[in-house]
């Protein structure tokens, strides 16, 4: 069970970065967008 929670908060701090990396790109966009 601790192996399964373990595995578990690796897969969400995954998503956080992915979502972070995704965040961070699309506000870069909209910054390269504004810009023109």
């Amino acid at each position: 069970e601790r192996g399964a929670l373990a595995a578990l908060d690796v897969e969400d701090a995954d998503h956080a970065v992915v979502q972070a990396e995704r965040d961070r790109q699309a506000a870069a966009g909209l910054v390269e967008a504004h810009h023109v």
